[in-house]
């Protein structure tokens, strides 16, 4: 775990939080607060993730190099079972309880199961049942091109050049690309090759980063190449420089970044509570910035539950078994097996 990543990875979870709880604090009341910004910067934190991802499985995959076979039943273990469990907990509380959320949701088995099997948008619904769940089909995706260029002799540069190919060839969105930035972050810090320039690497990204929140680039029509230009390759210097500069050694943002996952996952789910609550609970008008950070809150401390209930305990569980079954594999094929 490098600490640096999981800050920007707690940083990535949190600004998505608070640019939905910005989204729907506009649509139920109106106005808006100093923290409107956040629509659409905060959106920009799925541009670090997918950075951030693509790094993280090429610096792994060079340190403890894997099959394909063992690198995809690990992501799966890792991405699907908490995917599987936010989906029918929020569906079963959708038909069941949520009876405000029935009117603009689709429920339908067929819709879940695409979501599940992160093929929605594939075939034609705009996101999956779980909204946050379209970035993680694009994962889904990026997993499976990783994972069949290690049948390869050079494995990355197959990975590039069918990351570009896809982003430009076939019509997906350019924000695929963010994938390949991260593998070529992987390459250049394995080779060591901006040690030197980290120092100024960093308040580069940095501020094309902030430039892109005070202009309001990109706005909120933006293309996927506008946000590739402006939050991609911004996001990019910064993950780059910050495994040069000193890791921040601060617990919670450290938490937060483990708990990413579970923040990202259900924060929608949240702001719709939030949203019904207060619409039953007639409290009247309240104020737009402290609704957003209401709102924010509630998300972070019910993804953190969330993590420490169930997605540690379930992944900690899995990967134990996982293991049991590769040991007793070995043994089986072993010669005094």
């Amino acid at each position: 775990m490098i600490p640096n990543i999981q800050v920007l990875r707690a940083f990535a979870a949190i600004i998505v939080v608070i640019f939905h709880a910005v989204d729907e604090q506009a649509r139920i009341g109106g106005s808006s607060g100093q923290l409107s910004f956040f629509h659409p910067w905060g959106a920009s934190g799925v541009d670090i993730f997918f950075v951030i991802s693509g790094f993280i499985m090429a610096f792994v995959q060079d340190n403890a190099p894997r099959s394909p076979f063992r690198f995809f039943e690990a992501r799966i273990v890792r991405i699907f079972p908490m995917y599987f469990i936010v989906t029918v907990v929020w569906a079963c509380a959708t038909y069941f309880a949520l009876r405000w959320e029935l009117a603009d949701t689709d429920i339908s088995i067929s819709y879940i199961i695409l979501s599940l099997a992160f093929l929605s948008q594939a075939l034609g619904y705009e996101h999956p049942f779980i909204v946050p769940g379209w970035t993680l089909e694009f994962e889904m995706l990026f997993y499976a091109i990783f994972a069949l260029s290690l049948f390869f002799r050079r494995p990355k540069s197959l990975l590039l050049v069918a990351i570009c190919a896809l982003a430009l060839l076939s019509g997906l969105s350019l924000i695929i690309l963010e994938f390949a930035f991260g593998v070529l972050v992987a390459l250049a810090f394995k080779n060591d090759t901006f040690r030197n320039l980290a120092p100024y690497l960093l308040p580069i990204g940095i501020l094309g980063y902030v430039s892109s929140a005070i202009f309001e680039l990109p706005d909120l029509g933006r293309s996927d190449l506008e946000s590739v230009l402006f939050w991609g390759l911004p996001g990019t210097l910064i993950v780059l420089s910050s495994l040069y500069v000193r890791q921040l050694q601060a617990g919670w943002l450290i938490l937060l970044g483990n708990a990413s996952y579970s923040i990202y996952l259900t924060h929608t789910c949240t702001i719709s509570v939030v949203r019904g609550v207060f619409d039953f609970s007639d409290l009247g008008p309240i104020n737009a910035d402290l609704y957003v950070v209401l709102t924010s809150l509630i998300c972070i401390a019910v993804g953190l539950a969330t993590y420490w209930l169930i997605e540690q305990p379930v992944t900690n569980y899995l990967k134990v078994k996982l293991k049991t079954r590769r040991q007793r594999t070995v043994l089986v094929h072993s010669p005094g097996g």
